[in-house]
């Protein structure tokens, strides 16, 4: 053991002389040092922190020597929980180690991905082709005597379905797999089996939407869209137009959708049946459709007057904005009349087309009891 082992206590004043020590009894400690009992005033004088000292009764902290060892049993005689845990479960999780070894598959490189074919590009508008797809689109397509056929691709399950109407237009359809449309047509195209490559209808002028030229017994109304760019929304119109017979759709030739696949299928057939106009300037239009005796009717969410104290006696000619913005500024000043469809619930806007569709009715309902 070594010799400063343990340390030798501090001299205190009981083994000092006694008369030293009754001199001091009441006698003040220094400052710097605490009686028994008591913390260490650590501050000085002028309030600064002062650094912290052991009290000089502590007995100092003293490492055993190297040769001595710590008192209390060792780690090998101490029973451990997770020690006696761990050798229960050892057996247990070497066969689990074995079973999942046994089940494991083996490994198989990764075949290199194969590249897929390009698509051949999609016959747009520029050319004069465009495609349509869908059951009731392509029906409607077939029926239409001034529709040009160009291809019409079948699969095996609508063969018998459009048995009759390509013995009426003398077409020999080619039966393909769904697969081979899927290459053919957009991604997101839900073609029902059915695609129709065919050529654009002419273009009539607005000239032919005067009233006298119409079919008879026939009112004029006419649908005019201020750059709705939404083939959805403008295809629904369409639809919503051919139900309540309208006598044409004027669109701007840009910022419009194109007459293919997407508006048909959304037109469920009224491409069709309603005559499309596209045309350059829409304020130029609204002009033409004056002079042919049409009134003009905006609508619009922050209309003045409501849709039903409109005059239906004469031609009709109902214009709608795009949803984000409306109608523009010239097309707003080429109106005769700007309205709004009265609603009674908590949500004041309408969607495009359900918005199309109510004003549709509501002119079409009226322009009947004024007929009777």
């Amino acid at each position: 053991m070594s010799k400063n082992w343990p340390p030798r206590p501090r001299s205190t004043d009981a083994a000092r002389p006694a008369t030293a020590a009754a001199g001091r009894k009441s006698a003040r400690p220094p400052a710097n040092r605490a009686a028994p009992g008591r913390a260490i005033d650590t501050r000085t004088e002028d309030g600064a922190k002062r650094r912290d000292r052991p009290s000089p009764d502590r007995k100092p902290l003293g490492r055993p020597p190297a040769g001595r060892q710590p008192t209390g049993r060792p780690n090998a005689e101490r029973p451990s929980g997770e020690r006696q845990l761990h050798e229960r479960l050892a057996p247990e999780r070497a066969r689990g180690r074995e079973r999942s070894a046994s089940q494991q598959k083996p490994y198989k490189r990764p075949e290199p991905e194969r590249e897929r074919p390009a698509r051949p590009p999609r016959p747009t508008s520029h050319d004069g082709r465009v495609q349509l797809y869908g059951v009731h689109a392509v029906t409607a397509a077939l029926a239409n005597l001034a529709r040009e056929i160009v291809t019409l691709r079948l699969s095996e399950n609508n063969k018998e379905r459009f048995a009759a109407a390509c013995a009426a237009r003398e077409v020999t359809p080619q039966i393909v797999t769904g697969q081979e449309l899927d290459r053919l047509l957009p991604r997101d195209a839900v073609h029902q089996g059915v695609m129709l490559e065919t050529r654009l209808l002419e273009v009539i002028d607005i000239s032919e939407l005067a009233p006298e030229r119409l079919p008879a017994g026939r009112r004029a109304l006419v649908v005019v869209l201020d750059q709705v760019t939404d083939p959805h929304n403008a295809g629904a119109i369409l639809r919503s137009a051919a139900a309540f017979g309208a006598s044409a759709l004027v669109m701007t030739s840009r910022h419009s959708p194109p007459l293919d696949g997407v508006l048909a299928k959304a037109a469920s057939g009224g491409l069709e049946g309603v005559p499309v106009l596209t045309v350059t300037n829409l304020a130029r239009a609204l002009e033409q459709l004056a002079d042919l005796g049409y009134f003009r009717i905006g609508l619009e969410g922050k209309g003045t007057t409501d849709l039903g104290a409109v005059d239906v006696s004469g031609p009709l000619a109902l214009v709608l904005g795009a949803e984000s913005i409306g109608m523009r500024r010239l097309t707003f000043e080429h109106c005769d009349q700007i309205c709004r469809i009265a609603t009674t619930g908590g949500i004041a806007s309408l969607n495009v087309s359900n918005a199309a569709a109510i004003a549709l009715h509501n002119l079409r309902f009226r322009q009947s009891l004024a007929d009777a």
